[in-house]
């Protein structure tokens, strides 16, 4: 089975989010975890290539190890993934020196393509542009020769949701070459819900406009990806599509999970949860459903079972699953 080993290196961070996952503006501000912290953790693992090592904070280029971090967690032979903002690959040699230590994949966001609206939800005024600069250095490897991928993250919320169906049609346009999208629901942590009068929407009031920003990313041939949105909510033409693009294997995965307050690490680890009635559905293995935090604070009563399992059971044993949805 695939070992999915997440780090979250350091709470510390160059931007201040409003949505902050990691509520670092309140919390373990300024804690992070040590070079050495991260070997032993390693040394826990029988590592092959087939796993995966995420790298996240906070904002991990931000650690002063970051380089040697990196560099240890490819010895392994471990897919190296690094979660970043960006900013600080402005620089081309940050870029290049956090490419060469051994990063295979490096997913970044940008939460709008208009400026003032990315700034605001960063509250970090000159952001936006920091992370296209960074994104365009990664480019850059990329045609010099460097092989890694590159993920364009965004999420949607009240505040950026009328202007999501255009923004597929701007990264297309503004990076043509990058294919890899991703499109998350919002956790809601303690700093988004002090937040919520500017963030806060919910999956049904956020359906259609979901679906278009699909649709349209799909159309303009990009790799998308969905992070905690429930598979009942899309349309079903754009649902068999998000299931014949996704990976099996990404199911059948062993996760582990280190931070500065969890050294001895947590196996299982899960931030996402589905309704009771979800085991009724014949997706529900491959679903994500909503982020744990969204279901303790709003509850389930959105999601809705697309077919009986046991139908679905029937289907396989007269040859393969079928996605009858």
């Amino acid at each position: 089975m695939v070992k999915d080993i997440y780090f979250n290196i350091t709470y510390s961070c160059n931007s201040r989010c409003l949505f902050c996952a990691s509520d670092s503006p309140y919390i373990h501000e300024k804690s992070q975890m040590k070079f050495e912290q991260i070997q032993k953790c390693l040394q826990k693992f029988d590592i092959t290539e087939k796993d995966r090592i995420t790298i996240n904070g906070g904002e991990p280029t931000v650690h002063p190890e970051i380089i040697e971090i990196i560099r240890s967690c490819s010895e392994t032979d471990a897919k190296v993934i690094l979660f970043t903002n960006g900013r600080k690959m402005e620089d081309p040699q940050v870029a290049k020196q956090l490419i060469e230590a051994g990063t295979l994949k490096v997913a970044i966001p940008l939460y709008s393509h208009s400026p003032s609206r990315h700034d605001y939800l960063t509250q970090a005024e000159g952001s936006f542009s920091e992370t296209v600069r960074g994104i365009d250095n990664l480019t850059s490897l990329k045609n010099s020769g460097f092989s890694f991928e590159i993920e364009l993250k965004t999420l949607f919320c009240k505040y950026n949701l009328r202007e999501l169906p255009r923004f597929p049609e701007w990264i297309a346009g503004r990076f043509p070459r990058l294919k890899d999208v991703l499109l998350s629901s919002m956790n809601l942590s303690r700093c988004a819900l002090q937040h919520q009068d500017q963030l806060f929407i919910t999956f049904s009031d956020a359906q259609e406009i979901v679906n278009e920003f699909v649709g349209e990313a799909f159309n303009l041939g990009m790799n998308l990806s969905l992070c905690f949105i429930p598979l009942c909510l899309l349309d079903s033409e754009l649902r068999e599509k998000v299931l014949q693009r996704r990976d099996p294997s990404e199911y059948q995965t062993s996760h582990y999970y280190f931070d500065p307050s969890n050294l001895q690490g947590i196996c299982g680890f899960q931030s996402n949860a589905k309704a009771g009635k979800c085991v009724t559905c014949g997706l529900c293995s491959v679903c994500d459903g909503v982020w744990d935090t969204y279901g303790k604070v709003i509850g389930y009563n959105e999601m809705t079972p697309l077919y009986d399992i046991d139908s679905r059971k029937r289907r396989e044993k007269k040859g393969g699953v079928q996605y009858a949805v």
